[in-house]
């Protein structure tokens, strides 16, 4: 099970309340609502709310759960100087700003005790004063000292784009009809749009694999076991990564959505690489419908 408070990337409009974050910095995004600066008390309290969810998790059966430090959500929000200016015991250090983490964890095996915690983290994003491998690298030393059961390694926030999930092609016009930002914009002007947006937002490189090399630094860094998400859909690929021990797991995303059994397809041999073409249309109708594969078509 994945627990994760989304911050300052979310809208009043979606939950009904007040966004927070570790400081009070508008997201490039989610540019509709001014954060809420979380308080002493409001941080305490998120921190006793992620152990009961981890408590409760166990109690209902799941094998392990992930904390989601990473991607921009609260917690990873914390970890990065760009969105964590707080000049509290909460701020400025990379030891202040891990303790939320810290926090969460002791208190957390105090009830589930070896109960395996897993975390998403970001290697690196394109924020200025952002997170960056070698800050990176000491967090996942400091999981490691945590009790942490295994880290996975992700990279970027909402407001870098499709950072996260790459390719060569923008979903334009899946955003216009789908994305709060942009749906209700007149017809001519989406039409000058998806043009524009195509040509300029252009994806970082690579495309393929773009966690592994971060991902075989923090491997080099801790005793416990790491995962690379990213680019990576076909088995040549995965048999490279795991038998040459560059990480121990490999983790995908889009290839489970279009098929739920890709794993059995690549044991059993009758398939060696998804069907998968990463159009992310998956990502941004998500937004509004029920996840599925949509092929790169709206309709």
């Amino acid at each position: 099970m994945q627990i994760a408070h989304c911050g300052r990337q979310t809208r009043s409009k979606s939950t009904g309340l007040q966004t927070v974050a570790p400081s009070a910095i508008r997201d490039a995004f989610f540019n509709e609502d001014m954060p809420k600066e979380l308080s002493e008390n409001e941080i305490i309290q998120i921190i006793d709310n992620f152990v009961s969810a981890i408590t409760r998790a166990k109690q209902a059966g799941f094998d392990g759960v992930q904390l989601h430090l990473a991607q921009g959500y609260l917690l990873s929000e914390f970890l990065s100087s760009h969105s964590n200016r707080r000049k509290d015991c909460w701020g400025g250090s990379t030891e202040n700003k891990y303790r939320i983490v810290d926090e969460i964890f002791k208190r957390a095996k105090e009830q589930v005790g070896n109960y395996p915690i897993l975390v998403k983290m970001n290697a690196y994003d394109g924020r200025k004063n952002g997170m960056r491998i070698e800050e990176a690298i000491q967090i996942a030393k400091m999981l490691d000292k945590s009790g942490c059961a295994a880290i996975e390694v992700s990279c970027g926030v909402i407001e870098d784009g499709l950072s996260t999930m790459r390719e060569e092609k923008l979903p334009a016009e899946a955003a216009m009809e789908y994305t709060f930002k942009y749906k209700n914009l007149p017809a001519p002007v989406k039409a000058i749009a998806v043009p524009v947006l195509i040509a300029f937002m252009k994806q970082p490189k690579p495309l393929k694999k773009y966690n592994l090399d971060a991902a075989i630094q923090i491997k080099a860094a801790v005793n416990i076991p790491v995962i690379v998400v990213g680019g990576i859909n076909n088995i040549d690929d995965i048999n490279a990564i795991v038998q040459n021990k560059k990480t121990d797991f490999v983790s995908m995303s889009r290839p489970f959505i279009i098929e739920p059994s890709i794993v059995s397809k690549f044991r059993n041999g009758t398939q060696t690489s998804s069907k998968c073409i990463a159009c992310n249309y998956c990502a941004i109708i998500g937004e509004e419908k029920p996840l599925k594969c949509h092929y790169g078509k709206l309709k």
